[in-house]
């Protein structure tokens, strides 16, 4: 998890983690709260980059269970397959993202 992180620090990392857990809107509020105290035009671009990065990852999120939901109701088995395929693949990587 700290490699998916990466080398930002402090609150960013914060934020970071939060994306990755699915919890967005607790990132984006943390990320709003830091761009308010921000000082300088290269902390604000930073800060957007990451808002940026956080609402793009939870309309990928959102496209995917939607995308979910369309296999549900035409071919339960194949849902079911995704499902447990996709349960296998998080445990194995030693993550869940959970919402």
């Amino acid at each position: 998890m700290r490699q998916e992180i990466g080398a930002a620090a402090g609150w960013y990392r914060l934020g970071q983690l939060m994306i990755k857990l699915g919890h967005f809107d607790k990132a984006e509020e943390l990320y709003e709260i830091l761009l308010k105290q921000a000082s300088n035009k290269g902390e604000k671009a930073h800060l957007f980059h990451y808002l940026g990065l956080s609402r793009m990852a939870r309309e990928n999120m959102q496209k995917h269970f939607h995308i979910m939901k369309k296999h549900l109701k035409s071919d339960k088995n194949f849902f079911l397959q995704t499902i447990l395929i996709w349960l296998l693949l998080t445990a194995t990587s030693g993550r869940c993202m959970t919402t």
